[in-house]
């Protein structure tokens, strides 16, 4: 199983920035946490394919990197992160060769990887201990997840009326709303779809930049095949 070696807590700020605004003319609506929370829940909903770029400053083997994302799942649903009807992926590829597959279907997980040119490994399943940590871990580079879970833990922080500090970007996939937190900041397309996130990096992880390249509102059967082959699933707890 591919687990990440470093297991401790991430650590999800709740610092979204929150202020007042002196009312211009027309009058921007206001945006409260639940708002905006509803928007970034529409991003992980549904099915859907998209693929980032990964890097850092400072270019490297261990933070140039591409992952694939996917999930199927029906509308106004999401699979994420387990234990749901549905199945998500993702796909891990570094510049250095090292790759990893993720794919989880309902309550079953199945992951394969390869160092460089070695031969493909998968997990043997049945882990018998806690996953939660080490699960969360390795499941930071399905960054529509990710997004979720900071800002949610950010947002149902704040007090129910406070008015967000968002600004806007433009982008090659339209306007895009942009908020920070103390992972970084997250900019999101009008569906809710993650664009750009910038930060500090996330424990096990070299990067700390990621940019859309494409998507596509299908996700084809390619996304939830393993290019080893498993040697059983792991089973997860209900979602």
């Amino acid at each position: 199983m591919f687990i990440v070696a470093v297991l401790v807590v991430i650590g999800i700020g709740v610092g979204v920035l929150a202020g007042t605004t002196t009312p211009s003319h027309p009058a921007r609506p206001v945006v409260t946490p639940a708002s905006f929370l509803s928007l970034v829940r529409s991003g992980i909903e549904g099915t859907f394919s998209a693929v980032y770029k990964l890097s850092a400053p400072t270019s490297s083997a261990e933070s140039d990197a591409t992952v694939t994302v996917a999930q199927r799942a029906a509308p106004g649903t999401t699979a994420w992160p387990g234990g749901k009807p549905g199945e998500w992926s993702y796909r891990l590829t570094y510049s250095d060769g090292l790759r990893v597959e993720w794919l989880v279907r309902g309550n079953l997980l199945e992951d394969c990887w390869r160092v460089r040119k070695s031969k493909w490994r998968c997990s043997v399943g049945n882990y018998p201990g806690d996953v939660g940590i080490g699960y969360t871990i390795a499941t930071i580079p399905y960054l529509p997840g990710m997004a979720f879970m900071s800002l949610s833990i950010a947002l149902e922080a704040m007090p129910p009326h406070a008015s967000l500090a968002l600004h806007s970007e433009l982008s090659s996939f339209g306007p895009l709303t942009c908020v920070r937190d103390d992972d970084g900041t997250w900019c999101l397309m009008q569906d809710g779809h993650l664009v750009n996130w910038t930060g500090l990096g996330f424990v096990g992880y070299s990067w700390t930049k990621a940019s859309l390249v494409s998507e596509q509102p299908t996700a084809p059967a390619t996304d939830f095949t393993l290019s080893g082959v498993p040697r059983g699933p792991w089973l997860l707890p209900p979602g």
